[in-house]
């Protein structure tokens, strides 16, 4: 026996179609509320994290050296990542990389803290602070170490757990 062609099949009833929708929307919905909202730690955090990727590229082409400026690294990370998507100052994209470093400085809530130093010099690359972020919707202050992985301190002093996404993968 012969089935019928796609064509020629009934349409589906509107009850599936709004069941369909209804599961679609939901899952969407539990999806976005998953995404860190831009004020969070969480959201500081993964920012932090891409600007120390920033830092490590630097590093790597640089024979190990740490930048002497945030401005040195501005061919490695992007200007969103320093101020916020909605904070980038005017004409930042044009300057040249001093004054993007006053820029950064001055400007942006991140702070360097690793400047001029060597990779090889740093004993302790898990326990060495390179980059500090206070949260602006709270009093939590995050921080990326030397090696990669950031963590979030709380106003009573309590480290917070490191995520396994907070950690650099193993090589």
């Amino acid at each position: 026996m012969k089935s019928d062609p796609i064509i020629f099949r009934k349409r589906p009833d509107m009850k599936s179609v709004a069941w369909i929708a209804i599961a679609l929307m939901s899952t969407a919905y539990v999806v976005c509320a998953q995404v860190p909202a831009a004020g969070t730690a969480d959201a500081a955090a993964a920012r932090l994290r891409r600007l120390g990727q920033g830092v490590m590229m630097y590093a790597n082409d640089n024979r190990g050296w740490l930048p002497s400026s945030p401005g040195l690294l501005a061919t490695y990370t992007t200007a969103d990542q320093w101020f916020g998507a909605d904070a980038v100052p005017q004409g930042f994209l044009q300057m040249d990389e001093a004054a993007k470093g006053a820029a950064i400085e001055k400007d942006s809530d991140v702070r360097f803290l690793a400047a001029g130093l060597r990779m090889t010099r740093i004993p302790k690359p898990a326990e060495t602070p390179m980059l500090f972020l206070r949260v602006p919707s709270s009093s939590a202050v995050v921080i990326c170490f030397v090696d990669g992985h950031t963590e979030t301190f709380t106003p009573a002093g309590n480290r917070g757990a490191a995520s396994p996404a907070s950690r650099p993968a193993d090589e």
